[in-house]
């Protein structure tokens, strides 16, 4: 459990430094009845999003639980960008995209904020811009 602010902040900062497009997994990989999440600093994860312009992941596998409706709506008053994606590893787990936009949708996502409903210029604009 990580529970000093600044060993948090730094602990994040590296990899979104790094070029990370989105971050995700943001609850340390939990999944339903079989592995515990960690306890986070919602806030100092958003903060640090929000200062390296990283996305949110919105996870739509239900195991998963990743980003809820109320994080989501910080990430949003924060003016966050996000990626809603079904995680999945088949074609027949493409229909779990209905449950990250629900979740999207709980949080007040605006449309603008989703960099996957970006035109194709915008989204590589964006990812450009995060790599320099």
């Amino acid at each position: 459990v990580m529970s000093d602010p600044d060993t948090e902040r730094e602990s994040i900062a590296e990899p979104l430094q790094l070029g990370r497009i989105f971050l995700e997994k943001i609850w340390g990989g939990r999944v339903l009845e079989e592995t515990p999440g960690i306890e986070i600093e919602v806030d100092i994860v958003l903060e640090a999003l929000a200062h390296f312009d990283v996305a949110l992941e919105i996870n739509g596998a239900l195991q998963r639980l990743d980003a809820a409706s109320d994080v989501v709506r910080k990430a949003v008053d924060r003016g966050i960008k996000m990626v809603i994606n079904t995680d999945s590893h088949h074609t027949s787990e493409l229909g779990r995209m209905e449950y990250g936009v629900l979740t999207a949708q709980r949080g007040w996502t605006p449309k603008e904020l989703v960099i996957n409903t970006w035109d194709r210029d915008r989204f590589l604009k964006w990812t450009r811009h995060r790599r320099t």
